[in-house]
């Protein structure tokens, strides 16, 4: 939890604070205008997915720790499994656009506790995994649907 309070504050604090962060949103809202604004958008990307992969190193490490090992089927099997879907899904829950340019730490975190009481509670309920799937599938289509209606209310782009 002290791992988790300590990211969270670190990448609140870089994207809202430091000039880096304004690069991930202009690069994450339009990469051409961003390049046009004389930012480096290839040092950008690289430079975000090396954060996202070292930060998803740590996660493996601290997955492996708690479970006192690791196989094929700890990250949720070939091609993430289950904790593909319910990251993605809690990001869009939270408010980050899938298109871009929007979105926080605080909001993904606001994601990931809806994502995750539905989770718990269906799973509390007895549902079988699929149907969880399903439910979290369907919250995912309801969230980006709403960002696109909101996008097209409020007549802003996100790419």
């Amino acid at each position: 939890m002290l791992i988790f309070t300590a990211l969270l504050g670190i990448g609140a604090y870089i994207l809202k604070e430091t000039q880096f962060g304004l690069y991930l949103y202009s690069v994450g809202n339009n990469d051409e205008a961003a390049r046009r604004a004389g930012i480096k958008v290839r040092s950008v990307r690289v430079a975000a997915f090396a954060i996202a992969g070292g930060v998803a190193a740590l996660a493996g490490v601290i997955a492996s720790a708690r479970t006192l090992g690791v196989g094929v089927f700890s990250g949720g099997g070939i091609g993430g499994g289950t904790l593909l879907l319910e990251s993605i899904a809690a990001a869009v829950i939270g408010g980050v656009s899938l298109f871009g340019g929007r979105g926080g730490a605080h909001a993904a975190l606001l994601g990931c506790l809806v994502i995750g009481t539905v989770s718990n509670g269906l799973n509390l309920m007895g549902v079988e995994n699929e149907v969880r799937l399903i439910v979290t599938g369907l919250l995912l289509v309801l969230a980006v649907s709403i960002d696109k209606i909101i996008e097209k209310a409020t007549g802003q782009q996100s790419f």
